[in-house]
Protein backbone atom coordinates (compact mmCIF):
# COMPACT_ATOMS: atom_id res chain seq x y z
CA UNK A 1 0.00 0.00 0.00
CA UNK A 2 1.25 3.59 -1.13
CA UNK A 3 1.54 6.51 1.28
CA UNK A 4 0.42 9.64 0.81
CA UNK A 5 3.27 12.33 1.55
CA UNK A 6 3.93 15.92 0.87
CA UNK A 7 7.12 18.17 0.07
CA UNK A 8 8.22 21.72 -0.58
CA UNK A 9 10.68 22.14 -3.41
CA UNK A 10 11.46 25.47 -5.33
CA UNK A 11 9.45 25.90 -8.77
CA UNK A 12 10.78 24.65 -11.43
CA UNK A 13 11.94 21.61 -10.14
CA UNK A 14 9.51 19.26 -11.57
CA UNK A 15 8.75 16.00 -10.05
CA UNK A 16 6.80 14.48 -12.41
CA UNK A 17 9.48 14.48 -14.87
CA UNK A 18 11.06 11.49 -15.57
CA UNK A 19 14.73 11.68 -15.48
CA UNK A 20 15.46 15.08 -13.81
CA UNK A 21 18.17 14.98 -11.62
CA UNK A 22 17.97 16.26 -8.15
CA UNK A 23 19.85 19.39 -7.56
CA UNK A 24 21.19 19.82 -3.65
CA UNK A 25 22.03 23.28 -4.03
CA UNK A 26 18.28 24.51 -4.51
CA UNK A 27 17.70 23.25 -1.35
CA UNK A 28 16.50 25.69 1.63
CA UNK A 29 19.18 25.34 3.51
CA UNK A 30 21.95 25.06 1.28
CA UNK A 31 22.83 28.79 0.36
CA UNK A 32 21.72 30.17 4.01
CA UNK A 33 24.24 31.93 5.26
CA UNK A 34 23.55 31.42 8.56
CA UNK A 35 23.97 27.64 8.16
CA UNK A 36 24.53 26.70 4.86
CA UNK A 37 28.52 25.61 6.02
CA UNK A 38 27.03 23.45 8.74
CA UNK A 39 23.95 21.63 6.31
CA UNK A 40 26.85 21.05 3.60
CA UNK A 41 28.86 19.08 5.96
CA UNK A 42 25.63 16.76 7.34
CA UNK A 43 24.49 16.78 3.99
CA UNK A 44 26.99 13.90 2.43
CA UNK A 45 26.61 12.05 6.07
CA UNK A 46 23.22 11.45 5.46
CA UNK A 47 23.44 10.63 2.15
CA UNK A 48 25.82 8.09 2.61
CA UNK A 49 24.22 6.79 6.09
CA UNK A 50 21.17 5.69 3.38
CA UNK A 51 24.17 4.89 0.46
CA UNK A 52 21.97 7.33 -1.90
CA UNK A 53 23.02 10.17 -3.77
CA UNK A 54 19.81 11.99 -3.48
CA UNK A 55 17.30 12.38 -0.52
CA UNK A 56 13.50 14.13 -0.67
CA UNK A 57 12.46 15.21 1.89
CA UNK A 58 8.87 15.07 2.87
CA UNK A 59 6.13 15.41 5.51
CA UNK A 60 3.30 13.06 6.69
CA UNK A 61 0.92 16.36 6.71
CA UNK A 62 0.86 19.48 5.37
CA UNK A 63 1.93 21.91 7.48
CA UNK A 64 1.03 25.97 7.74
CA UNK A 65 4.73 26.96 7.72
CA UNK A 66 4.66 26.09 4.46
CA UNK A 67 2.46 29.46 3.33
CA UNK A 68 5.83 31.32 4.21
CA UNK A 69 8.81 29.69 2.55
CA UNK A 70 7.12 27.53 -0.07
CA UNK A 71 7.15 27.97 -3.69
CA UNK A 72 5.42 24.70 -5.01
CA UNK A 73 3.61 22.11 -3.29
CA UNK A 74 3.53 18.33 -4.33
CA UNK A 75 1.52 15.33 -2.82
CA UNK A 76 3.55 12.17 -3.50
CA UNK A 77 1.98 8.90 -3.87
CA UNK A 78 4.98 6.58 -3.10
CA UNK A 79 5.90 2.87 -2.35
CA UNK A 80 7.16 1.93 1.20
CA UNK A 81 10.70 0.67 -0.02
CA UNK A 82 11.22 3.90 -1.08
CA UNK A 83 11.09 5.06 2.61
CA UNK A 84 14.53 5.78 4.04
CA UNK A 85 13.47 6.31 7.26
CA UNK A 86 11.68 9.21 9.54
CA UNK A 87 13.54 12.07 11.82
CA UNK A 88 12.01 14.61 14.21
CA UNK A 89 12.33 17.59 11.87
CA UNK A 90 13.14 20.20 15.03
CA UNK A 91 16.39 17.37 16.15
CA UNK A 92 17.59 18.16 12.55
CA UNK A 93 17.53 21.64 12.44
CA UNK A 94 19.04 21.95 15.71
CA UNK A 95 21.91 19.50 13.89
CA UNK A 96 21.81 22.15 11.03
CA UNK A 97 21.97 25.18 13.55
CA UNK A 98 25.20 23.43 15.50
CA UNK A 99 28.50 25.06 14.42
CA UNK A 100 30.67 23.61 11.81
CA UNK A 101 32.40 20.23 12.83
CA UNK A 102 29.88 19.56 15.57
CA UNK A 103 28.52 16.12 16.37
CA UNK A 104 25.75 14.96 14.20
CA UNK A 105 22.95 14.76 16.15
CA UNK A 106 19.98 13.55 14.35
CA UNK A 107 17.41 11.72 16.07
CA UNK A 108 15.87 8.70 14.08
CA UNK A 109 12.12 7.97 14.86
CA UNK A 110 12.26 4.17 15.87
CA UNK A 111 9.36 2.05 16.65
CA UNK A 112 8.08 3.28 20.14
CA UNK A 113 9.26 7.31 19.61
CA UNK A 114 6.73 9.90 19.07
CA UNK A 115 6.82 12.87 17.41
CA UNK A 116 3.68 15.16 16.27
CA UNK A 117 3.25 14.60 12.81
CA UNK A 118 3.63 18.19 11.99
CA UNK A 119 7.25 17.65 13.22
CA UNK A 120 8.10 14.49 11.25
CA UNK A 121 10.45 14.01 8.16
CA UNK A 122 10.45 11.54 5.86
CA UNK A 123 13.57 10.64 3.64
CA UNK A 124 12.07 9.57 0.37
CA UNK A 125 14.76 7.65 -2.14
CA UNK A 126 15.03 9.84 -4.81
CA UNK A 127 13.99 9.28 -7.79
CA UNK A 128 10.27 9.03 -8.17
CA UNK A 129 8.54 6.23 -9.65
CA UNK A 130 6.24 7.61 -12.92
CA UNK A 131 3.33 9.32 -11.42
CA UNK A 132 3.88 9.27 -8.13
CA UNK A 133 4.09 13.17 -7.70
CA UNK A 134 1.43 15.56 -8.36
CA UNK A 135 1.77 19.33 -7.77
CA UNK A 136 -0.75 21.16 -5.80
CA UNK A 137 0.02 24.80 -5.32
CA UNK A 138 2.25 27.52 -6.44
CA UNK A 139 3.55 30.47 -4.74
CA UNK A 140 2.16 32.03 -1.63
CA UNK A 141 0.80 34.54 -3.09
CA UNK A 142 -1.51 32.30 -5.58
CA UNK A 143 -2.93 30.77 -2.53
CA UNK A 144 -5.44 31.74 0.56
CA UNK A 145 -5.78 30.62 3.91
CA UNK A 146 -8.90 28.95 2.92
CA UNK A 147 -7.39 27.29 -0.56
CA UNK A 148 -4.53 25.98 1.80
CA UNK A 149 -7.37 24.77 4.50
CA UNK A 150 -9.19 22.85 1.35
CA UNK A 151 -5.73 20.91 0.76
CA UNK A 152 -5.28 20.08 3.67
CA UNK A 153 -8.89 18.66 4.30
CA UNK A 154 -8.77 16.64 0.80
CA UNK A 155 -5.84 15.18 2.79
CA UNK A 156 -8.06 13.61 5.36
Amino acid sequence: MNLTLWTVQRRGFDLSKPGQKYDHTLGFYWNDAAVGERYRELLPHLHGHFQVDAILWCRPTLATWWLQDYEVVWKLNVPPSLLLGRFNAERWNEAVHERPGAPIAVERLDAGTTCPEHMMDVLVRWPLPPGSAGKIALEPGYISSEDFAAIKAAEA
